[in-house]
């Protein structure tokens, strides 16, 4: 186990492929870990880091697993998936208290699933030119300002395409009237006007929410 306390320039920064990052404690540094350029294929999981100005930020970085990691109280990410960061997966996470939850950034090809994002100002954000990313069955809780953002024109979506679940947001009082546990009527991210069409009424049970 790693356990890093001081202000640095960074904690772990991975440039090779194929590694395992796990059971760390990282705080307190500018970036708590980060995956270089023409890196893949890493695991990120069971780390808790926290306290840092970002807490996981991908740059050109593809095909990883970020997974079962508590990221909170960085400053301006928790996760940051930026630039040609394609096809990761970033699951079973709790992004807790930063400016943004998680921000995707042209990136495309993304799964964002079974995460609570919870108490930062925008839950998740995607912008320039970030595309065909899925992000399904999050809960999204107490994000002050709103709890997603999607820059105009863009082509996420915000359910199990094609017709599957979609994610639950505590700023949306939708009806059931069929009682299958789907709000009746489509949820609407900010900006881009796409939308969740299978918004849950409850928050999933199997992700790690409390």
């Amino acid at each position: 186990m790693v356990k890093t306390t001081s202000l640095i320039a960074g904690g772990i920064s991975i440039n090779s492929s194929y590694n395992t990052i796990k059971n760390n404690i990282i705080t307190n540094v500018s970036k708590g870990i980060e995956l270089l350029a023409s890196t893949e294929s890493n695991t990120l999981k069971f780390n808790e880091i926290k306290n840092n100005e970002i807490g996981i930020e991908t740059l050109r970085s593809i095909n990883n697993t970020i997974s079962h990691n508590i990221v909170s109280n960085n400053q301006q990410y928790n996760i940051y998936v930026s630039t040609d960061s394609d096809t990761n997966k970033v699951s079973f996470n709790s992004m807790d208290t930063s400016i943004y939850g998680i921000r995707i950034k042209d990136s495309d090809d993304n799964i964002v699933y079974n995460n609570c994002i919870k108490n930062n100002d925008i839950g998740i954000y995607c912008c320039c030119d970030a595309k065909s990313n899925t992000i399904y069955s999050n809960t999204f809780l107490n994000n002050s300002v709103r709890n997603a953002e999607e820059s105009a024109g863009l082509l996420n979506i915000w359910y199990v395409y094609p017709n599957g679940t979609g994610n639950y947001w505590d700023d949306y009082n939708g009806s059931d009237a069929n009682l299958d546990g789907i709000c009746d009527i489509p949820y609407t991210i900010t900006v881009s006007k796409n939308q969740d069409l299978h918004p849950l009424m409850t928050p999933p049970v199997d992700i790690p929410c409390n």
